[in-house]
């Protein structure tokens, strides 16, 4: 790369790569729905919007689907979701 922005934006695709091929993956190995409609994110990538753009642009082309949405959870604590994991082990 010629710039640090640059290696930034490939390391950030490679990520947004890797999300993309677990969600295939899961499709493959019977997961319901066997592909995403919507994708809830949460931690401090949930601030940056071009990098949620990114994740949603690659899932879209991946998928075929213009409608898939990759937004915001309601709360974007990451332990919150690590809480919910958690409670549902009780339940």
């Amino acid at each position: 790369p010629e710039s640090r922005n640059e290696f930034l934006h490939g390391i950030l695709q490679g990520i947004a790569d890797v999300e993309r091929d677990g969600f295939v993956i899961l499709g493959s190995l019977g997961a319901t729905p066997s592909r995403p409609t919507l994708v809830l994110t949460a931690g401090g990538g949930s601030k940056n919007d071009v990098w949620n753009q990114l994740r949603q642009r690659r899932l879209r082309e991946a998928f075929g689907d213009d409608s898939l949405k990759v937004d915001k959870a309601e709360n974007v604590e990451a332990g919150f979701g690590a809480a919910v994991l958690a409670a549902g082990a009780f339940f």
